[in-house]
């Protein structure tokens, strides 16, 4: 499953998404896509 946020999220929300995910027993791995990949469209 992959989750993409909005640019302005909060790290409550993040942290209250990230609560639940684990509580569904799945595993949280996150990262970032710098700007620059964010500009190209496929």
């Amino acid at each position: 499953m992959i989750v993409v946020l909005k640019e302005n999220y909060n790290e409550k929300q993040l942290e209250t998404l990230t609560s639940w995910l684990k509580e569904k027993n799945l595993d949280v791995h996150m990262s970032c896509i710098c700007q620059q990949a964010q500009e190209l469209r496929f």
